[in-house]
């Protein structure tokens, strides 16, 4: 149902996820979609707090969120293992999700288990992935830039013309003038 007229609506949902980290050799991997991209609603603020396991922290714990980039992902300056994701104004049919490595040690069991070393692949992963996405916003920067520097030029520069070129377009004067 949706707000109507300044109505505004607060949901609050809590869950737990069991199981869904993988372990590898050398980390333990968590990745979790929080809004699809199916989502037809747009959000003003979105809150996620993620409780991770104890012992996790800034220190061993890396943090990558992907979605709209108008937000940002930190651990809590109370609760040492629990992450805080916020964005706002969350667009419809976009998704919202969280990568996080963790020290192996820190999982015990899951029912993933993988047999090679990820750490060292993921962080390059997301680094390329960061790298690709401010190399587009400096080109969509550069491009809103040079479409306004034209737009100034296509309005100034007729106007600088006709100043400039004044002489040319004074009016005829009547070389007779008729009588009434």
């Amino acid at each position: 149902m949706k707000a109507v007229g300044g109505e505004s609506r607060t949901f609050t949902i809590n869950y737990k996820v069991r199981n869904a980290t993988v372990l590898y050799k050398d980390c333990a991997v968590y990745f979790q979609k929080f809004l699809s991209e199916k989502n037809t609603t747009e959000i003003k603020k979105l809150t996620v707090s993620i409780q991770l396991v104890p012992g996790a922290n800034k220190d061993n714990t890396l943090i990558w969120a992907h979605g709209p980039s108008n937000g940002k992902i930190e651990f809590d300056k109370e609760n040492t293992n629990k992450v805080i994701l916020e964005l706002s104004k969350v667009p419809i049919n976009n998704y919202v999700e969280a990568r996080f490595v963790l020290d192996r040690n820190l999982i015990q069991n899951s029912n993933f288990v993988q047999d090679n070393n990820m750490r060292d692949f993921v962080i390059n992963e997301e680094t390329e992935a960061a790298k690709e996405t401010d190399r587009k916003s400096r080109i969509t920067g550069i491009s809103s830039i040079i479409a306004y520097l034209i737009s100034a030029f296509l309005v100034i520069f007729p106007i600088v013309l006709r100043i400039k070129k004044r002489e040319h377009f004074t009016r005829f004067k009547r070389e007779l003038e008729p009588d009434y």
